[in-house]
């Protein structure tokens, strides 16, 4: 069973664990944006289409065969 440290009442005491934690938390949200730019940059292929054109259809393969 793993077990916590004891808690600190002064957290300059535990400096490395708080530039740890900071440090995850800054990559997490660095890789939450990248996803962000990525998934927008999908939306924008997908729902952009020419004036007057058609969404392509998806559904059927080349040989004509939808399944």
């Amino acid at each position: 069973m793993n077990t916590l440290p004891p808690i600190s009442r002064d957290p300059a005491a535990d400096l490395d664990l708080l530039e740890d934690a900071r440090r995850a938390m800054r990559r997490k949200a660095l890789e939450c944006l990248a996803e962000a730019d990525r998934l927008d940059a999908l939306y924008v292929a997908v729902t952009s289409t020419p004036a007057g054109g058609s969404q392509p259809d998806f559904d059927t393969d080349p040989d004509g065969d939808p399944n």
